[in-house]
């Protein structure tokens, strides 16, 4: 009998043992949850927000800044026999008499699995984050968005460029183009200064920049002493003389080197796009490289159009969005595309065909015979076929598809990249005020 429970005993110890190993399975799948439903609402967040800029409402962000996960294993097994046999005799106790009918063993055995995860919520409206939000993007940001990828470089650029303004030599504006969808014609002439824009070379560079620290002065007027010189360099200042005509006095300023990034473009892009020397040399990357975006035939008949060939040393100005104003430029699209008719649809050619040996083949590289998707495309209380988000607002559902037709959930997700280039330090609140369990 005490054999038989014993092998009873060690069975259920090796099923206990068994259901461990397996629940490991188990978390390993809730962690796996966790990331889909933080991903979910990353990109909720961000398209309800660009809903809220379409109605014109208040843009607000929330955030998981923490996540805390717990969980534990306790097993149990017990085992107990009846006998019908007398017990207090040991004859009793071993008789094999009515074993099968009156004498049985019982085993008690289970897992508990106990799991939780807690997390904090905080709330991104304060001081910090709308600071960095509320601020044109540098071109710093552009630079870790051009690593991107997630969309063509004609929509990040559509989606960050407010206007770019062409000035010349003597500092004269030259040509303006704004980048409102809201007049059409205009608009049409941003797209195209814009595609020449990115033809041209245009990048980021990380470039040492000069930081004034005084005003310009005549050499005469340097009253610093020696001393004063020593300290001032050995904090990392320079004494720089600026250009000045023959016959005219000595021009001195305190300057100190930062590295910075800046705007730039191509050399062999620009000169093959605006012609050589229309661009200023201080337009123009330091260096130089090959072909960055590749050519289109018509490029430089385009330029003359925009009236870009005519004369030289010009330095193109590249104004860039906040990130609150990338928001309502959305809105405004999903605000035509509901109440226009038909729907107003902002489409975006994709220049980096360019680089497609089969597209230069077909149509010989001309702009007008690139492919064009639509930007962005909500569906208003209408699910699509590939929904990839879905947000409720004021008894709308708003959907986003992922099919291949558009670059909508690339741009979402490319607006969440955006997002979390503004979380600056102290952006995140350090004791936020929702804990959910």
């Amino acid at each position: 009998m005490f054999s038989h429970a014993c092998k009873i005993l060690l069975l259920s110890t090796l099923l206990l043992s068994g259901c461990a190993t397996t629940n490991k399975t188990s978390f390993r799948n809730m962690t796996a949850a966790y990331r889909d439903v933080v991903e979910t609402y990353s990109n909720e967040n961000v398209l309800l927000n660009v809903v809220r800029a379409s109605q014109r409402m208040p843009l607000s962000f929330l955030d998981i800044p923490t996540v805390v996960g717990s969980g534990n294993i306790s097993t149990r097994a017990s085992l107990g026999f009846r006998v019908a046999n007398d017990p207090t005799r040991w004859s009793g106790l071993l008789a094999g008499t009515n074993y099968a009918l009156n004498n049985f063993a019982t085993t008690d055995t289970g897992v508990t699995v106990t799991n939780a995860f807690t997390f904090t919520q905080a709330s991104l409206d304060n001081a910090a984050f709308m600071k960095s939000f509320l601020s044109e993007i540098t071109p710093d940001v552009v630079a870790s968005l051009s690593n991107n990828r997630m969309v063509p470089s004609m929509a990040m650029y559509t989606l960050l460029v407010d206007s770019i303004e062409i000035t010349t030599r003597d500092g004269r504006l030259l040509k303006s183009f704004t980048n409102t969808p809201l007049d059409s014609e205009q608009y049409a002439q941003f797209q195209r200064a814009l595609y020449l824009m990115v033809m041209g070379g245009m990048t980021t560079e990380v470039a040492s920049n000069r930081l004034p620290l005084s005003p310009v002065f005549e050499a005469s007027e340097q009253a610093i002493a020696n001393s004063a010189q020593s300290a001032a360099a050995a904090s990392g200042a320079m004494l720089l003389e600026l250009p000045s005509t023959q016959g005219e006095p000595r021009k001195l300023q305190w300057v100190r080197p930062v590295q910075g990034t800046r705007i730039c473009f191509n050399r062999p892009d620009a000169d093959y796009v605006f012609g050589a020397s229309t661009l200023s040399a201080q337009a123009l990357c330091s260096g130089n490289h090959t072909s960055l975006t590749g050519h289109f035939a018509d490029a430089p008949a385009l330029a003359r159009e925009l009236g870009l060939g005519s004369e030289t040393e010009l330095t193109p100005r590249i104004r860039f969005r906040s990130t609150s104003v990338v928001f309502f430029y959305l809105g405004a699209l999903l605000h035509l595309q509901e109440h226009q008719t038909p729907a107003f649809v902002l489409k975006i050619k994709n220049v980096d065909e360019i680089k497609n040996i089969d597209f230069k083949q077909s149509v010989n590289g001309n702009f007008a015979d690139l492919p064009e998707l639509p930007l962005f495309v909500v569906h208003k209380n209408s699910k699509p076929a590939m929904a990839s988000n879905m947000v409720n607002y004021k008894g709308d559902s708003y959907y986003v598809s992922n099919a291949p037709d558009s670059w909508t959930s690339s741009v979402v997700v490319w607006l969440s990249q955006l997002l979390s280039l503004n979380k600056i330090a102290g952006a995140t609140p350090a004791s936020p005020g929702v804990l959910i369990r």
